[in-house]
């Protein structure tokens, strides 16, 4: 994966229609995808917008074909035109989902800040989105895994697509502050798996958003700090 753009970065999220890092997104007009035109949503679009909307207020068990149907103002042929199922039109919200995500993570970056404070700005990004969509990331949590292999598959992607930006995110970082090397996959695999399941832990334990912030920053510092790179980097690694 290369490394992100800044300035596409930005502009992308900036016309999703998504707000800006650190605020909610609970307001009316905002989406939770990034919309190709953000004025002329597609069907397709539509469609996942209002599966998110019904999570919102009843839950991915209480959600039906017909009540996003309803609230996308589309009909039941336009639906299974774009999705197989309900569970696919879920799991493309997901996916949709983790795309803006990851461009608001790195649309969050300050290319003239330190690398400390570039970690504070990524995981502040992370978990105020993930924060501010408390219906919809307990439903990713809890429902995701029940949908069979598909569900698994998507999950592992996640953690997969998440490492990618990592690694991709260190190497910006590198390029006005070289002794923060590049990280391995392992490294990255294992601090976005955790990551995912420190959200699951609050989502159940109802943490401070504050604390979190400080617990997964401490930790990918600890793991950037030029200091203790051997491990992550591979450099100490014997072939």
């Amino acid at each position: 994966m290369s490394a992100p753009a800044h300035p596409r970065t930005q502009k992308v999220a900036s016309d999703s229609g998504s707000p800006a890092p650190g605020d909610s997104r609970l307001r009316p007009g905002q989406s939770v995808i990034a919309r190709e035109d953000p004025l002329s949503p597609t069907h397709r679009e539509r469609l996942l917008e209002a599966m998110a909307e019904s999570i919102r207020e009843h839950g991915y068990r209480g959600s039906t074909v017909a009540d996003v149907v309803r609230r996308a103002r589309t009909s039941r042929r336009t639906f299974y035109e774009h999705f197989a199922d309900r569970d696919a039109c879920f799991l493309a919200l997901f996916d949709a989902m983790n795309d803006l995500l990851s461009l608001r993570i790195a649309a969050a970056l300050d290319p003239t800040a330190s690398w400390q404070e570039q970690v504070d700005l990524a995981i502040g990004a992370y978990i105020d989105e993930v924060v501010a969509e408390p219906e919809l990331t307990l439903a990713c949590l809890r429902e995701i895994p029940a949908l069979g292999e598909a569900g698994i598959a998507c999950q592992h992607q996640e953690v997969e697509r998440f490492a990618d930006l990592l690694m991709a995110l260190v190497v910006v970082v590198g390029e006005t502050t070289p002794e923060v090397t590049p990280i391995q996959r392992p490294a990255a695999i294992m601090l976005t798996g955790g990551l995912r399941e420190l959200i699951a832990y609050t989502s159940r334990n109802d943490a401070d958003p504050a604390e979190l912030k400080a617990a997964a920053s401490a930790v990918v510092k600890s793991v950037l700090d030029p200091a203790h790179r051997d491990w992550g980097s591979g450099a100490g690694a014997k072939s």
